[in-house]
């Protein structure tokens, strides 16, 4: 992990968001950090996470969402109003991973405008957390034993635990058509409190 979380200063905070936030407030983060000189995307997406400290948020992303967990999914219908959809997310620090069938109205949102959201919301809806980003479609599943199968072998694996018959999920994951959307964090806004997750 290229920056260490608690090396980040309460004078950064102030100077970037302009109050001290505490819990209760609704605080709001343009995790757009400048590109140092060394900087790699990986390095890059790491900063977006610590970042969320200075919106008043004490752990990272990880640490207030967890590694997998339900949340709504906004996609952009043609129209411009938002398409809200329940999902089961996984995130691994870095990247939030969904399962989507090809057929579906929010794949084809995605396809004709990746902007998306992930909301999701804190023990008696005293608090939330909403990710926004750019998504990433994988192809089609194809073959039972491709790169996109293994993927959502993993997907399930981190959201559920193991599957009773692999064989026959992989096949099911080919015969639904199924893809993995992918996104990293570029911007985050939520109201602070316990974590939720």
């Amino acid at each position: 992990m290229p920056h260490d979380a608690s090396s980040l200063r309460t004078a950064t905070t102030t100077r970037r968001t302009g109050v001290r936030c505490t819990e209760g407030q609704e605080v709001v983060a343009h995790l757009r950090p400048r590109r140092a000189q060394h900087t790699s995307p990986a390095a890059t997406s790491w900063h977006y996470l610590l970042s969320l400290r200075l919106i008043g948020l004490t752990e990272t992303v990880l640490e207030r969402i967890g590694t997998h967990g339900l949340g709504v999914l906004v996609t952009i219908k043609r129209d411009g109003r938002p398409q809200l959809s329940n999902v089961t997310y996984v995130f691994d620090g870095t990247r939030v991973r969904v399962s989507l069938t090809d057929d579906r109205a929010k794949t084809r949102n995605l396809r004709r405008d990746p902007r998306a959201s992930l909301y999701v919301d804190g023990p008696r809806g005293r608090s939330y957390l909403v990710l926004e980003g750019k998504a990433e479609l994988s192809p089609v599943a194809a073959e039972p034993n491709d790169a996109v199968v293994d993927d959502l072998v993993d997907y399930y694996r981190t959201a559920s635990g193991e599957h009773p018959d692999w064989d026959d999920y992989r096949a099911a994951m080919v015969r639904d058509r199924r893809l993995v959307f992918s996104m990293t964090i570029d911007h985050a806004y939520g109201m602070p409190g316990a974590a939720l997750r």
